[in-house]
């Protein structure tokens, strides 16, 4: 059983902690050993442990990666889960750094990064830090589909994680030649008209782009005001 402090970290970390936050709450190193020992915690990563009352789900997977390394962000496929984007499972997770050195993550792609602005990282309570909606929407254009991208700019924009504005300052920034993604980003941007409103679904934005492709543009979440009845 473990000490109330850090049974308490555990709940709101994902069951997962590192050796200095469990010294931190009260357990000595031979402690640690010890319920390693008797698998009352499991080795994640060196110096990184998970409680085995909670299961290995992306959510633990991207708490223990960032426990391992403080530089280490959740990009990608994985950004995208925790953002519960639609259509981007198969993507997989995958972590980005701007340090060099030995990565962490077996066989979890990891990518090496040279701009990283602040303003990209969301730190969530959990532990987990995560590429922020738009710059998340960017690093997916190299892994998806650009119906599939399209349909994720949609979904940011209908639950205003981001705006039109904000999705221009992002390419600005970082579509380069020959970057691996940049080109599909900027094309599946500059082909969505800024006036119009955010769609509900991805079959709404297939049937929006069906209809266009034959000479059939609609406005899209026209506001209806129903009279009152007497």
């Amino acid at each position: 059983m473990f000490v109330p402090a850090v049974a308490k970290w555990f709940r709101t970390h994902q069951g997962v902690a590192n050796r200095a936050t469990l010294t931190s709450l009260g357990l000595s190193p031979a402690t640690i050993k010890s319920l390693v020992g008797s698998g009352e915690l499991i080795v994640e990563h060196e110096g990184v442990y998970r409680s085995p009352a909670w299961p290995v789900d992306v959510k633990s997977r991207c708490a223990a990666f960032c426990a391992a390394d403080d530089r280490v962000v959740v990009c990608c496929g994985g950004a995208a889960q925790l953002w519960e984007y639609r259509s981007c499972t198969k993507v997989g997770v995958h972590i980005t750094t701007t340090a060099p050195g030995r990565p962490i993550g077996g066989s979890t792609v990891v990518h090496r990064c040279s701009i990283m602005p602040t303003g990209h990282v969301h730190h969530r309570l959990d532990g987990i830090r995560v590429t922020s909606p738009v710059r998340t929407v960017f690093d997916l254009a190299k892994h998806v589909e650009p119906i599939t991208l399209e349909s994720v700019i949609e979904q940011g924009l209908r639950r205003r994680q981001f705006d039109i504005p904000a999705l221009y300052d992002v390419g600005r920034l970082l579509c380069r030649r020959g970057r691996d993604g940049a080109s599909q980003f900027a094309q599946v941007l500059t082909s969505r008209p800024t006036w119009r409103r955010p769609v509900d679904s991805h079959p709404e934005l297939e049937l929006l782009n069906e209809l266009a492709r034959h000479g059939v543009h609609l406005t899209t979440q026209i506001p209806v005001v129903l009279l009152d009845v007497v």
